[in-house]
């Protein structure tokens, strides 16, 4: 999921690309109000088959990184109408951050191949200036004008999802027996030793397996199976716009 100002928004499913057997499409929607409605999207004639990456750059340029076509080429796929209309763009892939499925154990951020700082990677997002990636053993976040990851936790604390600024990042962790639910904490990013802080706790029967965050300034956007919820104040509280 990603969004450019909290209102417009754009969520997917990752979907699977192989050139041995039948894959599974990705199932993507956009949303302009905030998460309360959703309309699916068509790429037309470009053949997404997996997303590894999705960013809403302006109010209307949505960039992803896909694998396409029944041999999965690694493309960066752009529309500059709000998602209407779709065009491969396959030389502007460096403008983005991604797990490269052509290289084992890489992530490019933005033109640059770095080794994956984990064995094993949950998810890795770009933002201004650099990427966050979430591990089972920490959360750790790669700065393009310092490259090298650098830890920022060694205890993501079950966390399972992850969103970033230049600033922060948010993770949404299993509350455990403090909190009966889903937790949302803040990173800081100033300066190491970077310390964590507690922003709210979300007791609302969410399916922890399937959450996923976006953040933009003071706005936060959860997304877990049908439930959507968001934040004005980046995290400290929550309202739902969509729960079935």
């Amino acid at each position: 999921m990603t969004t450019f100002d909290g209102n417009a928004v754009v969520r997917s499913t990752r979907g699977t690309c192989s050139t041995s057997e039948a894959g599974t499409p990705p199932a993507s929607e956009v949303s302009r109000d905030g998460g309360a409605v959703w309309e699916p999207i068509s790429f037309g004639s470009v053949d997404v088959r997996e997303i590894l990456s999705l960013e809403y750059v302006t109010d209307s340029q949505i960039d992803l990184i896909a694998r396409t076509g029944p041999t999965c080429v690694v493309t960066m796929v752009t529309s500059f109408t709000g998602g209407e209309f779709w065009a491969s763009y396959p030389d502007r892939t460096s403008e983005s951050v991604f797990a490269d499925p052509d290289a084992a154990g890489a992530i490019k951020v933005y033109g640059v191949e770095t080794e994956q700082p984990c064995s094993d990677l949950v998810e890795v997002k770009g933002f201004n200036g650099g990427a966050v990636a979430l591990c089972s053993d920490g959360i750790h976040v790669y700065s393009v004008a310092e490259p090298g990851w650098q830890t920022v936790t060694a205890s993501p604390e079950s966390a399972i999802a992850v969103a970033a600024d230049g600033s922060q990042v948010m993770t949404a962790a299993d509350g455990g027996t403090s909190c009966d639910g889903l937790r949302i904490q803040s990173i800081g990013l100033e300066a190491a030793p970077y310390e964590s802080e507690n922003l709210a706790c979300i007791s609302r029967g969410i399916a922890l397996s399937d959450a996923t965050l976006a953040l933009t300034g003071t706005k936060a956007i959860l997304w877990s199976s049908a439930t959507v919820l968001t934040s004005p104040d980046q995290g400290v509280t929550w309202a739902s716009v969509l729960e079935n």
